[in-house]
């Protein structure tokens, strides 16, 4: 199966737009999952950077640490 292009992502995501186009590209080029799972892990930190949300539940995802998992040494038992 071929990789997808950024028209395919594009219209998967039904973005009509050019606006995230670079972002896109970047994710579809991202060659490793640790490059890419620290932009997310850095996105993550950027956008909840306060101490505390007030009014709000807030629930993480764990897609950033789920793809760093194969790159763990020394897990114990």
């Amino acid at each position: 199966m071929p990789m997808p292009t950024l028209a395919d992502l594009k219209t998967h995501l039904r973005i009509r737009h050019g606006h995230e186009d670079d972002d896109l590209q970047m994710k579809l080029e991202a060659a490793n999952s640790v490059r890419l799972a620290i932009l997310i892990i850095a996105a993550e930190l950027y956008a909840n950077r306060e101490e505390s949300v007030v009014g709000t539940i807030y629930s993480r995802i764990p897609k950033a640490e789920n793809m760093l998992h194969f790159y763990r040494t020394g897990l114990g038992i």
